[in-house]
Order: structure tokens, then C-alpha cells, then sequence
């Protein structure tokens, strides 16, 4: 991010990119339902004792940090144990 500054132009650069309207930032409630989603989303990972990013979740198991190798060894464990 040094890099490239992070200011509004770039944020509005990056969300057309993606596909997302920038100007849907502007509309009434939206600040506060992405409030929320963020609070709910933080509560959740606080429930399941997730104190950073990434994180995976594959069935029951959880990897915390980007530990590939553990994220396919849990799809492995989950697809033989479906069957």
C-alpha cells in the first residue's frame, strides 16, 4: 500500500474494477448495514477464537493463517469422509 496510496480516487478505482457502483456508498443506510455486517462478521470470529487473518473454515475444522497445505488436507478429510 506504500505503494500506491490508498485516497478516494483509488478506492473508487478499485471498487469499478470489481464490478461495484461507488456511488451505492452514498446511498442512505448503506455506511450502517456495512456496519453491521462488519460487527456480526467480527462476533462471529470472535466465537470461534479466530484472532487474525486469514482463516479457513473446511466442515468442523478450523486453519488459522494461510497454511495451504492444512486447507487441502481438511477438503481432502471432508471429501472422504462424505463419501
Amino acid at each position: 500500500m506504500a505503494a500506491r496510496p490508498l485516497n478516494s480516487e483509488a478506492v473508487q478505482r478499485i471498487l469499478s474494477a470489481h464490478g461495484v457502483d461507488p456511488s451505492r456508498l452514498q446511498q442512505p443506510g448503506f455506511q450502517k448495514d456495512a456496519s453491521d455486517q462488519l460487527l456480526a462478521t467480527r462476533h462471529l470470529a470472535v466465537a470461534l477464537g479466530l484472532e487474525g487473518t486469514p482463516a479457513f473454515i473446511v466442515g468442523d475444522t478450523i486453519i488459522p493463517g494461510e497454511d495451504m497445505d492444512a486447507v487441502h488436507a481438511a477438503i481432502n478429510a471432508a471429501r472422504t469422509r462424505k463419501g
